[in-house]
């Protein structure tokens, strides 16, 4: 960002209140407080992702629960075009739901409860032509939770579910999304785009089930993440394509005619197939690691042709969300 940091002890003026800044989080996130003393998270950018997030909430009021709304906006004096950011103000939650799971995965009720809420805020920014995905993937780190006293039982440790941070949605026309620039962390990047081909509102249902699948098993784990290959290396992305196939393939003879492929992406597709022994591994996760209901309903959305995959709207209707209340 252009424009200088905040600094702890700053006194930030809003429309609705004043706020002093108490601790950076991220480059453009701090904490704060308010003249109650409650605390707030402010989030200072560029102007573009902050109208985007601005504009993006006030479209869907009715399903705001979902998204981790804006209390306040900053007023900042005015700036040179080059410096231009604009703060607001949000809610405050206690952690992300990642840091529940590292502790412990999620049991099935948690599961199925950080599912539907995701599901629903991903149902409203589809439905006027969102996708959620842009720097931020639906990703544990981007779920936000409070926590909650448990007295035993099935009693979940958190409540108040949230999708954050939608500076860097991306409408489906977007040059983005229609060129497949690859954005966001790896291993929860959908195979069309981490093959950088065109991707739409699927690519957030294929992160939305690799987030599933780590929140499942806790302990950060990512079943697309290669063995012995660090991040930095330029073989790490050819090994997550892999271990598409390795546990969700092979690859399907439709993506002849997906938008974006070519015959380079498809010799390299036909070598990791006629390579890779195994697939579909998924599948046959036994019930000692996921249980029966949880692998089946997640191997229902990760089809590798993301015409394949359900809508938001269609997985909310699943069976996996009977039996919750």
């Amino acid at each position: 960002m252009a424009s200088s940091p905040l600094k702890v002890g700053q006194c930030l003026k809003g429309k609705l209140g004043i706020y002093t800044i108490t601790k950076r989080l991220y480059p453009t996130t701090w904490l704060a407080t308010d003249a109650t003393s409650q605390t707030v998270v402010i989030k200072r950018d560029i102007s573009k992702r902050i109208d985007t997030e601005r504009t993006l909430l006030r479209r869907f009021p009715d399903t705001n629960s979902f998204f981790r709304p804006v209390i306040d906006e900053i007023e900042e004096e005015p700036r040179r075009p080059d410096q231009s950011a604009a703060a607001i103000v949000l809610k405050h939650y206690d952690c992300h739901v990642g840091e529940i799971a590292k502790e412990k995965g999620l049991s099935p009720r948690e599961a199925r409860y950080v599912g539907s809420c995701v599901l629903q805020a991903l149902c409203a920014l589809h439905a006027i032509g969102y996708i959620y995905t842009g720097l931020f993937y639906v990703k544990p780190a981007n779920i936000l939770v409070n926590r909650c006293q448990q007295d035993g039982g099935e009693m979940m440790r958190f409540r108040d579910v949230c999708l954050a941070d939608l500076g860097d949605a991306l409408s489906t026309d977007s040059i983005e999304a229609t060129s497949g620039h690859p954005y966001g962390t790896p291993v929860f990047r959908s195979p069309e785009a981490t093959l950088m081909m065109p991707f739409t509102t699927a690519h957030d249902i294929w992160s939305f089930g690799a987030t599933l699948i780590s929140l499942l098993y806790g302990r950060n784990f990512s079943v697309f993440s290669p063995a012995c290959i660090k991040p930095e290396d330029e073989l790490y992305v050819d090994g997550i394509v892999r271990n598409f196939h390795k546990y969700f393939g092979p690859f399907p003879p439709s993506y002849l005619t997906l938008a974006g492929i070519d015959e380079e992406r498809l010799e390299a597709l036909t070598n990791i197939t006629e390579e890779g022994k195994d697939r579909g591994l998924f599948k046959r996760a036994s019930s000692a690691e996921i249980s029966n209901q949880d692998r089946d309903f997640i191997w229902s959305l990760m089809k590798l042709d993301h015409r394949d995959r359900p809508t938001a709207a269609e997985l909310l209707e699943h069976e996996w969300f009977a039996d919750l209340d």
